[in-house]
């Protein structure tokens, strides 16, 4: 569970995060959320580094 929770939050985390990494040119294909300073990348971006947190706590 502590694997999935790391997994989920470094997706989770890329995604938020992805915004800001547009300039990167073969990330381009990904750009599908919305525009960096929208309120679902920052939300996106708290689940993610949430999840992250969690899942180095979490004891197994």
């Amino acid at each position: 569970m502590k694997t999935l929770f790391i997994l989920f939050g470094l997706l989770t985390l890329f995604l938020g995060l992805l915004p800001f990494l547009q300039g990167i040119s073969f990330l381009s294909f990904l750009n599908f959320i919305p525009s960096s300073g929208s309120i679902y990348s920052i939300i996106i971006t708290v689940v993610g580094a949430l999840a992250l947190f969690i899942g180095f706590k979490k004891k197994d």
